[in-house]
C-alpha cells in the first residue's frame, strides 16, 4: 500500500483520499445481495427527494443465474444490456447504511463496490479529523471496517514522498498479522482470503485476528494523519 504526504502548505487543502471496507452483508440491501449474484456497480443519486427517500441503482450480472435475480420486490429494472440488469431502488434517507454514514460528514461516497456482503467505499475528507470520526462511526455502526488506502495530495506542482511509518510501533503479533493478511491476499479486491482463513493460517482465533488487525490499522492510521 503506497502512502503519500504533502509538505504541509497551509495554503492548500488537506484533502486526504481513503478507502475504506465494511465487512458486513447485513450493512446494506446491496451487500446482502451481493452474497447471491455478482453485483457489478452501485449508483446513489446525490440529493434526497422532498419525501425524504434516495434513489439508488444496483447492476447485476443476470447471464449466469437461472430466472430473475433476488432483488427486494419493489426493485424496478429500468435497463438490460450484455447479460447484466440495472434495478433502481427507493429507500428512506436516514436508515445508516455505509454510505450515509460516510456522507453525513459532508463526504460523497465517490464509487461503491459490492462482493460477497463487503461494501467497499472511497471518499476525500477535508481534514484529519473527518477521517477519523468518519472511521470511528463505521466501526461503531459495523464493527468489521478495514482502513484500505489513504493518500494525501502534495501541493500545486509538488510530487508525494512516499510516507515512512515507524515498525516500531508494532508488536511482533501485529506485524505478523499485517504481513500474513497481505501475503494471503485479505487485503485484494476481490479478497483472495478472507478472516476466517487467515486466522487459522497464525493458528488464532477469528476473533483474536480481528483485534490484532484493527490495532495495527490504527496504528498505521495514526502514522499517516499525524505524519
Amino acid at each position: 500500500m503506497l502512502l503519500s504526504r504533502d509538505g504541509h502548505d497551509p495554503r492548500m487543502p488537506e484533502g486526504i483520499h481513503t478507502v475504506v471496507e465494511v465487512c458486513r452483508p447485513d450493512a446494506c440491501e446491496v451487500a446482502g445481495l451481493s452474497r447471491a449474484v455478482p453485483v457489478e456497480g452501485v449508483s446513489r443519486a446525490g440529493t434526497v427527494s422532498p419525501d425524504g427517500h434516495v434513489t439508488q441503482e444496483v447492476t447485476v450480472e443476470t447471464s449466469e443465474i437461472d430466472g430473475d435475480p433476488p432483488v427486494p420486490e419493489d426493485a424496478d429494472r429500468v435497463f438490460e444490456y450484455d447479460g447484466s440488469a440495472v434495478y433502481r431502488l427507493r429507500r428512506p434517507h436516514g436508515r445508516g447504511c455505509p454510505c450515509e454514514v460516510v456522507e453525513h460528514r459532508g463526504c460523497p461516497a465517490r464509487a461503491i463496490e459490492v462482493e460477497d456482503g463487503t461494501v467497499r467505499l472511497s471518499f476525500i475528507a477535508g481534514g484529519v479529523e473527518t477521517v477519523r470520526t468518519v472511521v470511528e462511526e463505521l466501526r461503531s455502526a459495523f464493527g468489521g471496517v478495514a482502513v484500505k488506502r489513504l493518500t494525501r495530495g502534495p501541493p500545486a506542482g509538488a510530487d508525494g514522498d512516499l510516507l515512512l511509518v515507524d515498525e516500531t510501533a508494532f508488536t511482533d503479533r501485529q506485524r505478523e498479522v499485517l504481513e500474513t493478511a497481505y501475503e494471503m491476499g485479505y487485503f485484494a479486491y476481490p479478497k483472495e482470503a478472507n478472516a476466517g482463513e487467515v486466522a487459522a493460517a497464525l493458528d488464532v482465533t477469528t476473533a483474536t485476528f480481528v483485534e490484532h488487525l484493527s490495532s495495527a490499522q490504527s496504528k498505521l492510521l495514526d502514522a499517516v494523519l499525524e505524519g
